[in-house]
């Protein structure tokens, strides 16, 4: 209430027609709250009316089952509640509002889940489903959706008829959304906490200029109001890209420490390896409930590979990476004794060290930028690219009024040969305060519909594409990119692509909607295979010395690289698939197991994985790692 307080009735800036862009300019933190509570309330007026809608026609019409009465207003109402939980997200991580808003979005976040669990557990939706399976006339599109949401309702817990079963499955499912939203809160509490405080120039004289700027940002919210990129001091929180850069580049070999094992020990204080338990054990009586013998068994009906498959396609990548990484570990090693180091390496010196070979042997850095990788040429050949591969004209639309930053530039998409329009995407290219989450990531603004459109014509997608990096500054007209950012940018952009190319006419199957797991990232992959193409990086003003050293990026010390990452995906599928929690073994003697199989390690070496693998214990995601390798 006190966040919507003092709000005209029914307005807000978030929640705008099917055909326009949210006016995020004019958008605060009551407005996200609002959003979500308006789009939520109208979902479940309208979802009550669909559900009478679809009890009438299933009695009236017993031979067949209309498909426009089913797909066409259930794609409205998740069209509306996409839209508003998509800019509240948006908002939440590029546009940083206030700690409070963090703290109502988490509130907020299980009821927004519980809405898919409304769709997918109506008796009336799965009714329209069954009359649908049964005909023949569908199109592959409408069958795969059809399948699609009837799996769906089967996982929710449809079959199940007895109250107190169902009751206890509900029971489940909230516990379970609530212990992933502890378990990524708990995480996001220690990586708050500071590492280590840096106060002379000469502590951080080899620290790249972006880490340089977020750890002053750290430190003027830790109370050092006068702190500087060029003055100091540098709060070095516990965050990933912070705790990366003191282990890459601090001579401190203490505070290296210090940095990998806050890093290690994340979310212990919190006991997420406890909480990660309770979430592994939830899961398989989820899916022990439906029908199924693990999990992962359940998941990979979503999926285009099956377990055996992918069990055989990471035991291949570990066979492949294992020996190359203990070689890594070993080259490592020699190299650090000849430049003065006394016995071994520990587990916190692995990267400096690393980053030292890399320098001496001429591999160019994937962090510091490149005097020739600026903003201009990287996003002039990265559009030619598309051009060539997928025919496409992209333009930027000049306006007189900003969108919500100075910074956002907006550019509409066409076909080359037709001239039809395809879609728009903005480019929030450059590193701010206001910017939550890090990196390079994408957020569909408007989905591709042929329903939701005007005039005949279909509605066009808009995607906003967000990066990361600095702004020029002083004497330096343009920003320059590392060899990292342009990856980044290249991915982000083929992920976006995903969605402004789609041609299904199944607003519900369009853009990413639809896909599985492991195919959902195929187009960002494909697209960044270029980034580092030695005629690409030519084409960005690199000599062909820099784009040959540009390309060894790839290959240098790729072993430790894919093994670290193949460890992971085992981790993840094992206590997915395998594991059964009251067994021989706990979670963590499986994660400890995998580590030893899996990876070269230096001495002191720490994992515990449980208490801080957000990406299986935090997400939709679990027992699919293996899908972004």
């Amino acid at each position: 209430k006190k966040l919507v307080a003092g709000m005209p009735e029914g307005f807000n800036p978030l929640v705008q027609s099917a055909l326009t862009l949210p006016r995020y300019d004019e958008a605060g933190p009551r407005h996200l709250v609002a959003a979500t509570h308006m789009a939520v309330d109208q979902f479940g007026a309208d979802f009550e009316k669909y559900q009478i809608r679809l009890n009438t026609e299933l009695e009236q019409n017993k031979r067949q089952f209309p498909w426009e009465t089913f797909a066409r207003p259930l794609e409205g109402m998740i069209d509306v509640l996409d839209r508003a939980w998509g800019a509240v997200n948006f908002m939440r991580d590029a546009n940083r509002l206030s700690p409070e808003v963090d703290r109502e979005y988490h509130k907020l976040l299980p009821l927004v889940l519980q809405l898919s669990l409304v769709v997918a557990q109506s008796d009336d939706v799965f009714a329209a489903l069954r009359r649908l399976s049964e005909d023949d006339s569908l199109s592959e599109a409408q069958r795969r959706l059809v399948l699609r949401y009837m799996r769906d309702a089967w996982h929710s817990g449809i079959g199940i008829e007895a109250s107190e079963p169902s009751r206890k499955f509900l029971v489940r499912q909230h516990n379970l959304a609530r212990a992933a939203s502890e378990y990524a809160t708990n995480i996001a509490a220690d990586e708050r906490q500071e590492v280590w405080l840096a106060t002379s120039l000469e502590d951080v004289e080899d620290m790249p200029r972006f880490v340089l700027l977020a750890a002053a940002i750290a430190a003027r919210r830790a109370g050092h109001e006068n702190a500087t990129i060029g003055r100091g001091p540098w709060s070095f929180t516990a965050t990933p890209v912070l705790v990366e850069a003191v282990l890459r580049y601090c001579r401190d070999a203490e505070v290296r420490r210090q940095a990998y094992l806050a890093r290690a020990r994340r979310g212990m204080s919190s006991e997420n390896d406890q909480i990660a338990e309770q979430i592994v054990r939830m899961r398989r009586g989820w899916a022990l409930d439906v029908g199924h013998g693990s999990f992962a068994d359940m998941a990979f009906t979503q999926r285009m590979s099956t377990e055996r498959q992918t069990y055989a396609f990471l035991e291949s990548l570990q066979n492949a990476s294992l020996p190359a990484a203990h070689a890594e570990l070993q080259e490592l090693q020699a190299f650090a004794k000849e430049n003065g180091v006394q016995g071994d390496l520990m587990a916190w010196d692995v990267d400096f060290w690393r980053e030292r070979l890399r320098d001496h042997r001429g591999v160019l850095s994937l962090d510091q930028p490149h005097t020739r990788l600026t903003v201009p040429r990287v996003v002039e050949t990265l559009f030619g690219i598309a051009q060539r591969l997928f025919g496409l004209d992209i333009s930027e639309q000049k306006s007189d009024k900003p969108l919500w930053h100075e910074n956002v530039r907006m550019y509409h998409v066409i076909d080359v040969t037709s001239r039809v329009p395809i879609g728009a995407f903005t480019l929030d290219l450059y590193r701010a305060p206001r910017k939550r989450r890090p990196g390079f990531w994408t957020e569909v603004a408007l989905r591709y519909s042929e329903e939701l459109g005007s005039h005949g014509l279909p509605r066009r997608p808009v995607v906003h594409i967000v990066g990361d990096v600095e702004p020029a500054r002083g004497q330096r007209k343009v920003a320059r990119m590392s060899l990292g950012q342009v990856q980044s940018l290249f991915r982000a952009f083929g992920d976006a692509l995903q969605e402004l190319l789609t041609e299904q006419e199944e607003g519900l199957m369009a853009g990413s909607r639809g896909l599985e797991l492991d195919a959902v990232g195929f187009p960002g992959h494909f697209l960044e295979l270029w980034a580092l193409d030695r005629e690409t990086l030519q084409g960005m003003g690199l000599s062909p010395e820099d784009a040959e050293a540009a390309a060894a990026t790839r290959r240098f010390h790729s072993g430790a690289r894919i093994s670290e990452e193949v460890r992971l995906a085992l981790t993840d599928l094992e206590l997915h698939a395998r594991y059964t929690p009251g067994g021989d073994e706990t979670s963590a003697d499986v994660a400890e197991r995998i580590a030893g199989q899996s990876v070269a390690r230096a001495l002191g070496a720490e994992e515990n994985t449980l208490s801080h693998f957000s990406a299986s214990f935090a997400s939709g995601f679990a027992a699919g790692y293996y899908a972004d390798l």
